[in-house]
C-alpha cells in the first residue's frame, strides 16, 4: 500500500466518522430526519480533507505580498473543489492559465468582490 491509498483511506473513514457526527447533531436538532443528507455530508467532507492532503501547507503561510496571491488562489480552489466537484477538472485547467495574471490589482478586486457578497448577505 502507498502513501497515497493510506491518506485516501484515512479521509473515506474520517468523512464517514464525521459526517454521521454532524448528521446526528442535526437530527437531535430536528434540522434532518434519519438518514437525510448522509451521503452529500460524506462527500463533501471527503472532498475538503482531500483538498487539503494533497496541497503544501507552505503555500497557505504567508510571508509576502505575492503569497496573499497564492493563499486567495487556493482558497478559491478549495472552494471550487469541495461546493462544485463536477466542473473541476476544466474548471481548473482553465484557472491554472489565468494564474499568471494574478498579481496585487487581482487580489484587490477579489476580495472587494467577496466584501460586496458578505455586506449583501447581512442585508
Amino acid at each position: 500500500m502507498s502513501v497515497k491509498d493510506d491518506i485516501d483511506n484515512f479521509n473515506n473513514s474520517m468523512a464517514k466518522k464525521l459526517g454521521y457526527s454532524i448528521q446526528k447533531s442535526l437530527m437531535e436538532k430536528g434540522l434532518i430526519k434519519k438518514g437525510d443528507g448522509e451521503n452529500i455530508l460524506n462527500s463533501y467532507i471527503l472532498r475538503m480533507l482531500t483538498f487539503y492532503s494533497s496541497i503544501n501547507i507552505n503555500d497557505i503561510c504567508i510571508y509576502t505580498k505575492d503569497d496573499k496571491i497564492m493563499q486567495k488562489e487556493i482558497e478559491i480552489e478549495f472552494e471550487t473543489f469541495v461546493t462544485q466537484p463536477e466542473v473541476w477538472e476544466q474548471w481548473k485547467r482553465r484557472w491554472d492559465y489565468q494564474k499568471p495574471l494574478h498579481d496585487n490589482k487581482w487580489l484587490k478586486k477579489v476580495l472587494e468582490e467577496e466584501q460586496e457578497v458578505y455586506d449583501e448577505s447581512k442585508l
